[in-house]
């Protein structure tokens, strides 16, 4: 699908839209929303919550180096919280005490297809009016408690790059339980012009070499 658009061999918007809506069936959430990359998801996640200058945004210390990025690009802090004695995810307790005054949102990232302690991080987050924003480019599909992450926290991203375990060569997912947010970010990507024709076939291309390889 998103090859074939990539590539400018048609627009196939139903198509989009009926992934965009089975995957957001499938984890849980109300809306799906396609984005070029996971950093732009959370860009625009970001944005479409009012993060701006002189906000905090809490995320663990073992991350990847893109989410710090998109929360300075908006003019926000990051805000890094050490992660669990017996995980390599967000601990809460580490969370809580990162809170300030400033606190707008926290990015807890399901790394290695690991979820967080997304019932401790949802009680601390509602309790002092924090966003939650799950970082699922690792664990699409991965579950909490019986429940996929990426539907617990009210906003999530994926990623569905070369090396992901569903892949559209390139491209993302943001997901979200907010009619305004959705909204927000689809309008965005509307006005959005197509892509570079020459990285669409680098990128089919590359992705075609990996099927080989891999087959």
């Amino acid at each position: 699908i998103c090859t074939k658009h990539l590539l400018g061999l048609g627009a196939p918007d139903s198509l989009v839209a009926e992934f965009e809506n089975r995957f957001a069936s499938f984890i849980g959430a109300k809306h799906g929303v396609m984005v070029p990359s996971a950093r732009y998801g959370l860009y625009l996640l970001l944005d479409a919550l009012g993060i701006g200058e002189g906000d905090e945004v809490v995320m663990p210390g073992l991350t990847y180096f893109a989410i710090p990025a998109m929360v300075e690009l908006l003019g926000a802090k990051p805000i890094f919280a050490d992660i669990g004695l017996d995980t390599h995810v967000l601990d809460p307790d580490a969370f809580k005490e990162a809170i300030t005054d400033n606190t707008k949102a926290v990015i807890p990232t399901h790394l290695f297809g690991t979820p967080c302690d997304m019932e401790a991080i949802n009680a601390i987050a509602a309790e002092h009016g924090i966003e939650v924003i799950e970082d699922c480019a690792q664990s699409t599909g991965a579950r909490y408690r019986g429940q996929r992450v990426g539907a617990i926290g009210g906003h999530a991203y994926y990623t569905f790059g070369l090396t992901k375990n569903i892949t559209t060569l390139s491209g993302a997912m943001v997901t979200t339980n907010d009619d305004a947010v959705a909204q927000k970010i689809r309008s965005v990507i509307e006005r959005s012009g197509p892509a570079v024709r020459s990285k669409a076939v680098k990128e089919a291309m590359t992705g075609c070499a990996m099927f080989l390889a891999t087959h």
